[in-house]
């Protein structure tokens, strides 16, 4: 299982501590290394996971900690100011740093979210393509067989009952027995065409298949 998928099965309050845990965690380094040294960067670490895996507010908390944690960690570390005024200053440009990592946390977030929101959109229109062109399949499929079985089975029953009269209408030398003649023809002729039409659907399903593999 990978960490995000492992940080996303987990609580809010849960991912919340996490991050406070690691602002402290990097505070407490801050203070042990001193002055001279300042991680104040680090502190963009616990604020992209609040941002990544909490919501808004956890993360203005998280940012807010973070400024308070740095104050307290540069204090106790004895860092000398000329005055209070400079000691606020510096508290509040590591404040609006934070404050910036957790802005631009959040537009790179939501820039993720609406990438994965256009992918899973278009998946689902490949689904309903897939879904469309399997029920255009079934269809064709069910037509070809209504054809073959129903109209072609219709059809050769007039074929049959035409010969019969023309039969019977020749016995009898009845001019209507030619026109008879032809509706038999015409009849036989539209039960190739249908079958020919029963016959030319998959054919034609898997031409459209390999031009779309294409």
């Amino acid at each position: 299982m990978s960490f995000t998928r492992y940080c996303r099965k987990q609580s809010k309050y849960s991912l919340l501590a996490m991050a406070l845990l690691g602002v402290l965690f990097v505070g407490y380094l801050d203070y042990i290394t001193g002055y001279e040294v300042s991680l104040f960067l680090f502190y963009a670490g616990p604020i992209l996971y609040a941002v990544w895996f909490t919501d808004r507010n956890c993360t203005i908390l998280v940012v807010l900690l973070s400024a308070v944690v740095w104050w307290w960690a540069d204090a106790m570390a004895g860092h000398p100011y000329a005055t209070t005024w400079v000691h606020v200053w510096e508290t509040g440009v590591r404040l609006v740093f934070f404050g910036f990592v957790g802005i631009g946390g959040s537009a790179l977030k939501s820039r993720q979210l609406s990438i994965e929101a256009w992918a899973t959109n278009i998946e689902q229109v490949r689904e309903l393509e897939r879904a469309i062109v399997a029920a255009g399949e079934r269809e064709q499929e069910r037509l070809g067989a209504d054809i073959n079985d129903g109209l072609c089975q219709y059809l050769g029953g007039l074929v049959w009952f035409t010969g019969s009269l023309r039969d019977h209408l020749s016995e009898r030398c009845r001019p209507e027995a030619r026109l008879a003649g032809e509706l038999h023809e015409l009849l036989r002729d539209a039960i190739v065409q249908a079958r020919n039409i029963a016959h030319e659907m998959p054919a034609l399903r898997q031409e459209k298949e390999t031009r779309a593999g294409r």
